[in-house]
């Protein structure tokens, strides 16, 4: 029963994880470089839809859609103006204008939005209601989560292996320069990849803010190192297997804090997220492409 119940309430924070985790793997699959800024991209976006919703009541229905088209046009407009004009950049610097992205969008957050914003001030978008089943209390914000992340995973999967564009962005993933010899247009390919992720990316905000008590502009902060924890654990090999290993991490890090309620292991309440990234890079020192990664292959 109370591994059940640790499931149930992980599930909104599973979900989030999932879903910030492939928007990270999308791009660095296609732009070969991870984006530290993933994390305030998606608030900046988001904090525009909780605006809306708590000033002028505008229905959440309306403002998901809403907030995931701002995420595709600001993820477009980064790879198109800023990353195609550093293409020419190695790996390294590629990163470091993420962590730059990093300081302009909390600047630009900071000076849009009102100081409850950046104080923390609470929102809920779905409903409070929870559902009894047995014994058991399913909130029905879990539900709703659960519920959009499988219908998003369900498409971008589809997408991926049964379409033109998925099969470009496979292309574009295993060798830029042959797929782009070959006739694909990796740089629409990668600009879609950039906005989808975005889009995503602002979704996973908007779902965590409907049940974090406390929003503020750094809140996607401990989603984004667990989402690059589920990245790194997953392998970046496959797309699969960093969505895998993304609701793995939340499920580990409540089991490992359960131990907490034994008076022996009490200790543990202070160091969960410790031994949780402990024991992660212990499995990375062990298989270092990751849990579903994969041995390039050279022939001769």
């Amino acid at each position: 029963m109370i591994l059940l119940e640790t499931f149930i309430s992980s599930l909104p924070y599973v979900c989030v994880t999932v879903l910030a985790t492939l928007a990270i793997t999308l791009i660095f699959k296609t732009s070969d470089t991870a984006n530290f800024a993933q994390g305030v991209i998606a608030a900046f976006s988001s904090f525009i839809v909780i605006d809306l919703f708590n000033q002028v009541a505008f229905p959440l229905y309306l403002g998901i859609p809403l907030g995931i088209i701002i995420g595709f046009i600001v993820g477009a407009f980064i790879d198109v103006v800023i990353f195609r004009n550093g293409k020419n950049v190695n790996a390294i610097g590629q990163q470091i204008i993420t962590m730059g992205l990093v300081s302009v969008f909390y600047g630009v957050t900071s000076l849009l939005f009102n100081k409850k914003f950046i104080n923390g001030f609470s929102f809920r978008g779905f409903s409070d209601k929870i559902i009894k089943l047995g014994k058991v209390n399913i909130p029905v914000n879990s539900l709703y989560c659960l519920g959009i992340t499988l219908a998003v995973i369900a498409v971008i999967f589809i997408g991926l292996y049964f379409t033109k564009w998925g099969l470009g962005v496979r292309a574009t993933a295993s060798n830029e320069v042959v797929a782009d010899m070959l006739g694909v247009n990796t740089r629409a390919i990668t600009a879609i990849s950039w906005a989808l992720a975005c889009g995503i990316g602002t979704l996973s905000a908007i779902l965590y803010a409907t049940v974090k008590v406390n929003v503020n502009v750094l809140f996607m902060g401990n989603i984004q190192v667990d989402a690059f924890m589920a990245s790194i654990l997953g392998g970046f090999a496959t797309f699969y297997g960093p969505v895998i290993a993304a609701v793995i991490v939340p499920l580990f890090t409540r089991l490992v804090g359960l131990l907490a309620i034994y008076p022996r292991f009490s200790f543990v309440s202070g160091w969960v997220n410790v031994i949780v990234y402990i024991l992660i890079l212990l499995l990375i020192l062990l298989k270092p492409k990751g849990l579903f990664g994969k041995s390039a292959v050279r022939k001769v």
